[in-house]
């Protein structure tokens, strides 16, 4: 096996549990006897991935361009297609699915003819089973018998879907970017449970009990640096995806949504009432009903100073000796050096163009 085969497998046990939609095309079928779904529903939910979307729908171009729109607007990244991939007049999933490919994978229906010539000889030529992506979506059409479906996911699909680390905690898999739903995760309450019952402590503390706060913020965070001072009050959902440099000081009722890592430099100034947020919602309407979430990393480079009140959004980083003016709401990253302001943050000026001090 390839050195870049292994990094693929590696990259996708690392993505964790992958959410998947399951579309069978059948005039006739219904769930009670979709044997086909049905064995891709279980075999997913046995490699420790999750079903997102199932839909039966008849072997017509409206009902399948529906589903695939609905798929690609899931959060699934993966999105099967069985049945319809015949050469009879009604088999319209391979015409509608080939057609909006972006990129297809031609070694996936050569492979599962090639296997299919062992099990059923030359009969396997009239599959046309297809695969190939949509943006980030991998699609994939097979035929609707419960044996083809289990010849492409057995010798073709699970290969290449491993299953989630042993281990991986469900932070680790949403730094990354995952999806998720928050009641579908248990090891994320218990996080969030232990995150509010110190921050509850810290908050409590006296102005005379700063060795009692030091501790409780190396108890909370994944690292903080010598002289890192920060006021209460502070509120995270977590506190372990969040790392703070030496010397810097972090003001009053200070914000950090951190499903996703935070990591502030050294030396930086963060204004009263500063929010991180790491964690965003879909702006599609029926996942975000469905409760999905994700998240994107925001990165503080060293010496920036966050004006009073900065908003800064997921996925953000700012460059090192950066200054955001108060009120600011940053939405894309900040070059090292400059003075951005405004909502969206814009780029003003130099940091260095005055020799004021404070301007």
């Amino acid at each position: 096996m390839s050195e870049s085969t292994d990094q693929h497998r590696a990259a996708a046990a690392d993505l964790g549990p992958i959410p998947v939609a399951v579309i069978t095309v059948s005039d006739t079928r219904t769930e009670a006897d979709d044997r086909s779904g049905g064995f891709l529903r279980e075999a997913i939910a046995a490699a420790g991935h999750e079903v997102v979307l199932y839909r039966i729908v008849p072997d017509e171009p409206y009902p399948i361009t529906q589903a695939l729109t609905e798929a690609l607007r899931s959060p699934a990244r993966v999105a099967l297609f069985n049945g319809g991939t015949g050469i009879a007049k009604r088999d319209r999933t391979y015409d509608l699915i080939a057609s909006s490919l972006r990129r297809e994978l031609p070694g996936f229906g050569e492979l599962f003819r090639m296997l299919s010539w062992e099990e059923v000889g030359a009969a396997a030529m009239l599959s046309r089973a297809t695969a190939g992506t949509i943006d980030d979506t991998f699609v994939a059409c097979m035929p609707g018998s419960t044996n083809a479906v289990q010849l492409a996911w057995e010798k073709l699909l699970a290969p290449r879907t491993p299953a989630p680390g042993v281990g991986d905690h469900p932070l680790d898999r949403l730094g990354r970017g995952a999806p998720y739903r928050y009641d579908d995760e248990p090891e994320l309450a218990v996080a969030h449970a232990r995150a509010q019952a110190l921050l509850e402590r810290y908050n409590a503390t006296r102005h005379d009990e700063q060795n009692a706060r030091r501790a409780l913020l190396d108890e909370l965070f994944g690292a903080v640096g010598e002289r890192v001072v920060v006021k209460p009050s502070l509120r995270c959902d977590y506190g372990t995806p969040i790392t703070i440099g030496a010397g810097t000081f972090i003001n009053y009722d200070c914000v950090m949504l951190d499903v996703a890592p935070i990591a502030i430099g050294a030396d930086c100034q963060i204004a009263s009432r500063v929010q991180l947020l790491t964690a965003e919602h879909p702006v599609d309407p029926v996942p975000r009903r469905a409760g999905w979430e994700s998240a994107r990393p925001i990165t503080i480079g060293d010496n920036v100073w966050l004006g009073g009140g900065v908003i800064v959004c997921p996925g953000v980083t700012i460059g090192n000796d950066s200054v955001i003016g108060a009120g600011s709401v940053v939405t894309r990253d900040i070059p090292p050096g400059v003075v951005a302001v405004g909502n969206p943050a814009r780029v003003i000026r130099g940091a260095s163009d005055s020799s004021r001090l404070g301007t």
